[in-house]
């Protein structure tokens, strides 16, 4: 553990929580957090904001006590730091450059120092004078403090500055975010900002590799080893100005990965069959308490009620001792890893009291208040699913589903009595949803059904009136039934004077076709704003050319050689039913449902959301094959890339974890050790070593493949809730030993250091069949260096199993999803909290 001697004041991003923070600071050897301290005088403190966004960072001037009204004393945060990490600081900052200068400051602390301070030496600290404390006074201490000597704005003292922001006297990117948008970018590490900014992580890096070896960061070994690794790679090749030889980095640390484990509408209810608890509890080992013993004179009406097998509702006492054995062979221990090894609390994914869909829960638990950013599902399904989206595009989450036609012969539906009873019960006018989802197993249609689809024109609306022009429908499959969907919006028409003008503008201000329940007509598309609105007119339109653009899919789905190919399976199945009338032991094949309607729901446009690096400091991952929760994260600025060298294409990554019933949950795990170069791929360096003798490759593209640099990964598990609204205990308590067994090999590969949060994003009960407001556990652990993998130094609440119930008499106790990843960030750097 390194020598921590030098006193030092920060502000702005480098603050406990803030951007830079991880890639600095959040070092346990070789930073020790003080306490909160502000500045004995008053100095300018205000948010660099220039027009083309390439340094935008908060500054503190060296004018104390100048005579600019709206100085205040700036507050921030005193750490006592290594030599080490004081160097690695005048990098970042550019002292050389002299962008900044440090100047030794008076500061007050504002509370008393931490206990990680007084357990590593406090004021004995080599070279360091710590004041005697005087009853009722602040304790002022001298400490650097960096501050900015040119690169900013002149007009900073202005009461209205265009290129900054107004005088400020604490600073938080989420405050920045909210008062200026997308004119803020947080700061963001020069190491993870695009390709343009790469020049200034170069010149960072070579400064860092410029400094004594045993001050050399992480960073300058891991780009010394990749150095060694791209000239032995590439000796023969010969190189431009556009793909030069050495990849960069431009940061000294490195941070610890943090892991996301989202296990997809995990609450749900007690119920006396399984014991007085939860399918969660079942799967957790939770002790049956009180012991509630079957009873054969009670019907079971869990077992019909949750579609467990038909043997099991044999008699009441056989479906007892099935049920029993089923519970006992789903127990896994390993889903309460997390739990034993940290802390636990309930979180409203959203708000108290409010059910939300899987689209208003992420974008909440991302740190993203979905009354500001959120804009419809349907962007993030088309996202998700593969589309690229246009500005003025408007994408919708999409179903494939079945609708009684009274045009066809009775084969269309996988009940004929329902079918028949629909077409009887409705109008020409009207098309009567009897399948929200045609099939969950369509698998193999789907994408032959979006790729034929896809490119379609919509000319005219229902009446034959022409649109301005023909707009183009955009399909991607993504999973079991869903699609993702978009129409292609406001083209601009360069005339033959010079003129120009835009035809077609589009307004996801609209409503849905999705009835959202199975045996209801289909809705027709309407504004929902009114007509004084000014997206009034647009919005009308589009709703015009969704209605149309629903019947010309329907029309060529009707006649689609997939739909004739059920209809065709059902007639079989049909004869086959005949053929053995009154005959016993039949095994007959279900019928399926054409796929004839797609469903339009959640209007979106791509809108503008801050990236998850600039909203938090964290570079991302996500792990989800589900489109929708995939789009929403990228969405968000997470990447889905887990190696560029091993697969190019981004598919293959992901093979085999579905995001239903038959997902290899391992599949994801292999993945984010992968991503987080921890376990990789006998073939990844092989990989590794073709990607960077391709003379195509740039330093930017090498230092990605080499280490994409993920310190937080995201691993969506959607099986659990598909089992919720189907109501099938079975496949929700297998869905949560496999959940249980991915997180027990997640958490023993990681190293030292790690953090890993488990968390549900909303309840799906199975008595219910859908979403509701309950809060959900939420447990998050720190991986330790000792022997049994246990904590050392965190502290562990004492709750041992992960359960709806179990977790509420944790430490985290009860908060919002939007406070999710600062608290992990806390945890994650709990030593610089204690």
């Amino acid at each position: 553990m390194s020598t921590v001697c030098h006193l030092i004041f920060v502000y702005g991003t480098l603050q406990r929580g803030e951007n830079d923070y991880p890639y600095w600071l959040a070092d346990e050897a070789e930073a020790v957090f003080v306490a909160r301290a502000r500045t004995v005088s008053r100095y300018p403190f205000f948010v660099n904001l220039p027009p083309d966004h390439s340094e935008c960072l908060p500054c503190v001037l060296n004018f104390p006590d100048c005579n600019v009204s709206g100085c205040a004393q700036v507050e921030g945060e005193v750490y006592l730091v290594s030599a080490k990490m004081k160097a690695w600081l005048d990098v970042l900052k550019d002292i050389a450059g002299g962008t900044h200068v440090s100047v030794p400051t008076p500061v007050e602390l504002c509370e008393a120092p931490s206990a990680s301070f007084r357990a590593r030496g406090g004021s004995t600290a080599a070279s360091l004078t710590w004041p005697g404390t005087v009853a009722g006074e602040a304790v002022t201490v001298t400490a650097a403090l960096y501050f900015s000597a040119k690169g900013y704005p002149e007009d900073w003292s202005s009461p209205t500055p265009r290129s900054s922001s107004r005088l400020i006297s604490k600073f938080s990117v989420a405050s920045m975010l909210r008062l200026y948008g997308d004119r803020f970018n947080g700061g963001v590490p020069a190491h993870l900002r695009e390709t343009r900014n790469s020049a200034k992580a170069k010149v960072m890096q070579a400064e860092l590799n410029a400094l004594p070896e045993a001050y050399w960061p992480p960073s300058t070994i891991a780009y010394r080893a990749a150095t060694a690794k791209a000239r032995a790679a590439q000796a023969d090749e010969e190189h431009t100005s556009d793909t030069p030889l050495i990849p960069c980095y431009g940061a000294p640390l490195f941070p610890k990965p943090m892991i996301l484990f989202i296990i997809d509408g995990i609450g749900d209810n007690t119920y006396r069959e399984l014991g007085g608890r939860t399918p969660l509890e079942v799967v957790a080992g939770v002790p049956v308490l009180p012991r509630c013993e079957y009873s054969p004179a009670r019907e079971s009406a869990l077992a019909h009620s949750l579609s467990v097998t038909e043997e099991m509702l044999v008699d009441s006492a056989a479906a007892g001792a099935a049920l029993c054995e089923t519970v006992n062979e789903h127990v896994t221990p390993g889903i309460n890893v997390v739990t034993r090894h940290g802390v636990s609390g309930l979180m409203d994914p959203y708000m108290a009291g409010k059910s939300c869909g899987s689209d208003t829960a992420h974008l909440s638990i991302f740190g993203y208040p979905p009354t500001t950013y959120y804009r419809g599902r349907g962007a993030y399904e088309a996202l998700g699913a593969g589309l690229e989206l246009e500005d003025e595009d408007v994408a919708f989450k999409g179903n494939f589903s079945t609708f009684a036609d009274r045009t066809e012969e009775l084969w269309g539906d996988e009940d004929p009595a329902l079918e028949a009873k629909a077409v009887l019960s409705t109008s020409s006018a009207h098309q009567y949803v009897t399948h929200r989802r045609c099939d969950r197993d369509f698998a193999a249609e789907g994408p032959v059904l979006c790729n034929d689809l896809n490119g379609t024109t919509v000319a005219t609306d229902l009446h034959g009136i022409p649109f301005e022009y023909p707009h183009t429908i955009k399909m991607l499959y993504a999973t079991e039934h869903r699609c993702g969907v978009a129409l292609s919006g406001a083209r601009r028409v360069v005339r033959a004077d010079g003129s120009s003008e835009v035809l077609g503008m589009l307004s996801d201000k609209i409503t849905g076709t999705d009835p959202l329940m199975d045996g209801q007509l289909l809705l027709h598309c309407k504004p929902t704003v009114g007509e004084g609105h000014p997206e009034y007119a647009a919005a009308a339109y589009t709703c015009r050319l969704v209605e149309a653009a629903s019947a010309v899919l329907t029309r060529r789905l009707k006649a689609h050689p997939v739909n004739e190919a059920r209809r065709q399976h059902n007639r079989a199945v049909a004869a086959r039913l005949a053929d053995e009338a009154g005959t016993s032991g039949s095994n007959t094949v279900a019928r399926k449902n054409v796929a004839n309607l797609v469903l339009f729901r959640g209007a979106a446009k791509k809108g503008w959301v801050p990236t998850f690096v600039v909203r938090h400091g964290l570079h991302g991952l996500i792990l989800a094959p589900t489109c929708i929760i995939k789009g929403l994260g990228i969405c968000c600025g997470l990447r889905g890339e887990v190696c560029h060298a091993c697969d190019p294409t981004g598919q293959e990554s992901l093979r085999g974890a579905t995001g239903d019933y038959h997902s290899d949950l391992m599949v994801k795990v292999r993945a984010a050790l992968h991503a987080l170069r921890i376990e990789c791929p006998s073939s990844h360096e092989a990989a590794v070593t073709a990607a960077l003798q391709s003379t195509a490759t740039t330093a930017q593209q090498a230092s990605r493949i080499i280490d994409p640099q993920y310190n937080f990964v995201v691993i969506h598990v959607k099986g659990v809730d598909n089992a919720g609204h189907d109501r099938n205990l079975k496949l929700k308590l297998e869905m949560l030993r496999r959940s249980g067994l991915a997180m027990e090999a997640l958490w023993s590969a990681l190293p030292a250091g790690a953090t890993m949060a488990v968390i549900a994003d909303h309840s799906t009960p199975l008595g219910l069949g859908d979403h509701c407001c309950e809060p959900v556990p939420v447990s998050v652990a720190v991986k330790r260096a000792t022997s049994d993998g246990a904590l050392s130094a965190f502290p562990i609440d004492g709750v041992e199993y992960y359960s709806e119930m179990m977790v509420a008499s944790g430490a985290l106790g009860r908060f919002r999803g939007d406070e999710l990843i600062p608290l992990m960030k806390r945890v994650h750097h709990h030593y610089h909290y204690v």
